[in-house]
């Protein structure tokens, strides 16, 4: 990489909610460590990994990420209610981030909201699309999940491949076995003729795919 840029390539995680403060990682820590959001801002930023309680989760367990911060907004305009489901009165605010930390470094795993719970189990849905992504024919990949009477939800994915390949859903379920838990391969597959409809963001319009996946089951 030095080799070919000039600069250095850095990544930091931060919500408008904290004025953008959170973590920065750059240099040779983005290098050794790409996966990661950096390590905390000091002294401005305080992080902790926590669960539905505030109470605060050991390093490497997957949990909410809670930023406290001088940066931190008062709350939301006109909305006390709001404000009170994501802020304590010690100052923490919730992000509605699922992460965790590994030494000083902090990863974020998925949105709460996108977290698929699967007969009481979590599936971050980023962990498999990024599995999914590994083979060689998939040029686009969501995962997402959808309402199952038995299990709570089910996890589904909707892939459109590379031009003239002829991948398959048993094929792909057989090279997703080397890489996730079973509970972690999607029980719905879909393979898109086109590619997967974008949201204005230039993300994977998900409520629009979930609605086609229930639609069909």
């Amino acid at each position: 990489m030095d080799d070919n840029f000039e600069g250095r390539p850095g990544i930091g995680y931060g919500l408008t909610e904290t004025n953008a403060l959170g973590t920065l990682g750059s240099g040779d820590e983005y290098i050794n460590h790409p996966s990661s959001a950096g390590r905390v801002v000091p002294p401005l930023t305080e992080i902790k990994i926590i669960d539905n309680e505030w109470n605060e989760l050991a390093e490497g367990q997957i949990g909410e990420v809670a930023i406290r911060s001088q940066s931190n907004m008062l709350g939301y305009w006109k909305n006390e209610k709001a404000t009170s489901e994501c802020m304590n009165n010690e100052g923490w605010f919730r992000s509605g981030d699922m992460g965790k930390f590994e030494g000083p470094y902090l990863f974020i795993v998925d949105r709460i909201k996108d977290m698929v719970i699967r007969g009481g189990e979590n599936i971050a849905c980023p962990e498999v699309e990024n599995a999914i992504y590994e083979h060689p024919d998939v040029l686009e990949a969501c995962v997402f999940g959808i309402p199952d009477e038995r299990l709570g939800e089910i996890l589904c994915s909707s892939i459109f491949l590379k031009k003239d390949s002829e991948l398959n859903k048993e094929e792909l379920v057989s090279f997703l076995s080397d890489k996730l838990a079973a509970f972690k391969i999607p029980a719905l597959i879909e393979f898109s003729p086109i590619n997967l409809p974008l949201v204005a963001s230039g993300k994977f319009d998900k409520p629009t795919l979930r609605k086609n996946f229930i639609s069909k089951d």
